[in-house]
């Protein structure tokens, strides 16, 4: 018979992750900041823009999913592989298209909305392989 009294064997905080580098934290913070920004931009549309076509509905579409996929690969560890793959081939496909864009794209306020929609899917890629580096290294102990 055990003693109820008795203290736990391990501690809440031994069961989750190990605590990662602050470099990392404050990276995946700017990357979910980044895409919260980003996933507020159809939301503009919606409100200054009252008809609402095909392509304005097709660009939300994309970009809600690229966030989903961001968002969940760098706060969750289900399905952490298929979640990281997802995200990383969404945001590389978005980095690659808006800087084929950036780079042959001749209207000025084309290239500065290129910039804003670009630079959160580079850092959403360096964010998702770094958190994958870090959680494949083995913690202390």
């Amino acid at each position: 018979m055990s003693n109820p009294y008795s203290p736990p064997k391990a501690s809440v905080a031994d069961i989750g992750e190990p605590l990662l580098p602050r470099g990392l934290r404050v990276l995946r913070t700017l990357a979910i900041a980044g895409n919260l920004v980003l996933g507020s931009t159809p939301l503009l549309f919606f409100v200054y823009d009252a008809p609402v076509g095909v392509g304005v509905a097709g660009f939300s579409a994309v970009l809600l999913a690229v966030i989903a996929a961001s968002i969940g690969a760098l706060t969750s560890r289900i399905a952490e592989r298929p979640m990281r793959w997802s995200a990383l081939l969404l945001n590389a496909g978005v980095a690659a298209l808006l800087g084929y864009a950036l780079l042959f794209e001749d209207r000025g306020i084309t290239r500065a909305v290129n910039l804003l929609f670009i630079v959160p899917a580079v850092l959403n890629l360096i964010a998702i392989e770094a958190l994958r580096r870090a959680r494949a290294r083995p913690g202390p102990g």
